[in-house]
């Protein structure tokens, strides 16, 4: 139903001088029988973006939290009282639209009538939303309407013929970041459009009921293909048939397997016209129908879409991007060099001053710390605000280059160590006005270039620690015997040795030469390594947590899967739930595996990579 990149309890106390100091280097495991949970299961995710394939990220979130119910659930039925945490996640591109997703579903009162995002959940609770990820994952491909829309748009400026197949594989490749991508050289997909349906995606994600969720499988499919998924206990739409082991699938008869292909194909079809018309019901006449003609700025009027986008993001949740912050609009003339770029993280008001306010946070600013010091945190107030300047991608979408606070940045405050040690004449960690700047002398209004949404998944994960660290030491262990921390992260195998959309943006778009190059992306791989030395080794030695990394081979056709005629969102889905039991640390606990119909050629499920910062 959508369309991806094409190519991430708000705390009831203020946060005081006397928390910024808390000592984070405690473990958060002190025993107390006065506690409300003997145990709570805490969840932080960090994805890589996979523009048109990020029904696996969507996935992916969905299946990380079954993991953490699956070890709940182990200690519940020892009676133990157990919680779950999930407001913890930060993406770039396509992460960023799954991070609004999740944000969405954490906020919608259908699903969690009395609970935020900064919330323990139960296991029914975190059941519930898991499986509703699961759903919005199904339901991600562009139906035929949104896909002569979409590839009119991408066309029509590149006079490519449609019935020409090979001039239509390697422009698609160029599109979605599979040749050398320049600076919105050749840029052709108006960024307007692309959010209307992200914002149909995030809307279906904030208004879904556990009814719809809940329908039972045979509402999806009959005959044959229902009775093989009966036989393997699928009761509901979002369930799927389970075996006890790879060989297992391997094993089926051609025509079971041809059964369940079909079970599969027929469930998704299901699911994506349910979500379809269960979006378009909740508007009125043809309202849904010009989607793609409203204007879903925070200027365009009352459209129901543009007030699901002018929601805020809940609190812990965050996009980022990688763009160059001058003090004139003048200095973005020119694309930006790497060495002038930062990753900005976009997150609620709320967050960020849960960020300023970490006692960890700050001491690496204190320190000088090179690369804790780049980030740049900025306040929006609305999702768009956070998904808009992440969605961007060199040669892909239309730029974006403009002041920081405005109808298309829309960042209310923003905080740069470099910045406000320069201007103050030490860490004040306080946020900036985005709309001006005026510290004596120094008068300016910052602008902003945006370079893309494509950090490596460890640059993501940095920032985000920060949140997790400052929750599970804070309110967490105020409500729990012992927290157990988990930090989740998503993306390609063999990130050094492949060629990748991050190092080719790095190398070969922001670098002067061949030689700047070398250096640029040998400090860009030092930046995302040195994740594991600080913020990775905090978590796994301080918090005693632990350091989850699933990689996907999301390029199961030739076209991304959510753009693909016919669909294949499907495929990444059960790919994805095999690649994250296989290859999680509690993966001993729930070793069955879902019917995959590549399985027999393609052995996605056994990628294995468990430590993000030994990948060769």
């Amino acid at each position: 139903m959508k369309f991806a990149r094409l190519t991430t309890v708000i705390f009831m106390a203020s946060i005081s001088l006397t928390a910024c100091k808390r000592n984070t280097d405690a473990q958060p495991n002190v025993q107390s029988n006065t506690k409300s949970y003997d145990v709570v299961f805490a969840q932080c995710l960090a994805p890589q973006g996979n523009g048109g394939n990020y029904a696996a990220t969507l996935t992916w979130v969905g299946e990380q939290i079954h993991v953490r119910i699956a070890e709940a659930k182990s200690l519940a039925q020892k009676g133990k009282r157990v919680g779950i945490y999930v407001g913890c996640m930060l993406g770039g591109s396509s992460g960023s639209v799954t991070a609004a997703v999740l944000s969405a579903i954490l906020s919608n009162k259908n699903l969690l009538p009395s609970k935020t995002s900064q919330d323990i959940l139960s296991i029914d609770e975190a059941t519930l939303i898991a499986n509703s990820m699961r759903y919005v994952a199904f339901s991600v491909d562009l139906n035929l309407h949104e896909l002569v829309r979409f590839f009119g748009q991408a066309f029509w400026t590149q006079g490519s013929n449609f019935i020409n197949q090979n001039a239509l594989k390697p422009l698609i490749s160029n599109l979605f970041g599979n040749d050398t991508p320049h600076w919105w050289k050749g840029a052709t997909v108006d960024a307007s459009k692309v959010l209307v349906d992200f914002a149909a995606t995030i809307h279906l994600a904030s208004t879904l009921t556990p009814q719809l969720v809940n329908k039972t499988i045979s509402s999806a499919i009959a005959n044959a293909e229902l009775k093989a998924y009966r036989e393997r206990g699928v009761r509901y739409v979002h369930e799927l048939p389970e075996f006890e082991s790879l060989k297992e699938i391997e094993a089926t008869t051609s025509q079971s397997h041809e059964e369940l292909s079909i079970g599969l194909h027929k469930q998704t079809q299901f699911i994506g016209q349910a979500a379809d018309d269960f979006v378009a019901k909740q508007f009125s006449l043809s309202d849904y129908a010009r989607r793609h003609l409203v204007d879903l700025g925070p200027n365009g009027g009352n459209y129901k879409l543009k007030k699901t986008i002018d929601a805020s993001l809940a609190t812990g949740i965050c996009t980022i991007t990688m763009a160059a912050l001058v003090r004139s609009k003048e200095a973005l003339q020119n694309q930006p060099m790497y060495r002038n770029l930062n990753p900005v993280v976009f997150c609620s008001k709320q967050t960020i001053d849960r960020i300023l306010a970490s006692a960890l946070y700050r001491k690496h600013i204190a320190e000088g710390h090179p690369f804790a010091t780049r980030f740049i945190l900025a306040a929006v107030p609305t999702i768009r605000g956070g998904i808009a300047p992440s969605i961007r991608e060199p040669n892909l979408m239309t730029p974006l280059r403009s002041r920081l606070a405005n109808d298309e940045l829309e960042v209310s405050e923003f905080y740069y160590p470099t910045m406000d040690k320069e201007l103050n004449g030490s860490f004040t960690f306080t946020p900036m006005n985005a709309r001006q700047v005026k510290k004596g002398t120094n008068e300016f209004v910052p602008h902003l270039g945006v370079a893309g949404g494509f950090p490596d998944r460890r640059i993501t994960a940095w920032i985000a620690s920060y949140f997790l660290v400052d929750a599970v030491t804070g309110h967490l262990a105020a409500k729990s015997a012992e927290v157990r921390t988990t930090l989740s992260l998503l993306g390609r195998a063999n990130l050094r040795s492949a060629p990748a959309f991050h190092k080719n943006a790095v190398k070969n778009v922001f670098s002067a030469s061949a030689t700047d190059g070398d250096q640029n992306l040998a400090d860009w791989m030092n930046f995302a390594d040195s994740f594991c030395e600080t913020m990775g080794s905090h978590i796994e030695k301080r918090l005693n947590g632990k350091i989850e990394n699933v990689t996907v081979d999301w390029d199961v056709t030739k076209l991304p899967a959510a753009q693909k005629p016919g669909g294949a969102s499907k495929l990444l889905v059960v790919r994805t739930i095999n690649a994250t039991r296989t290859q999680t640390h509690s993966s001993e606990k729930n070793t069955k595996l879902v019917f995959d119909p590549l399985i027999k050629t393609e052995r996605g499920s056994r990628q294995f990579q468990p430590n993000p910062c030994k990948e060769q």
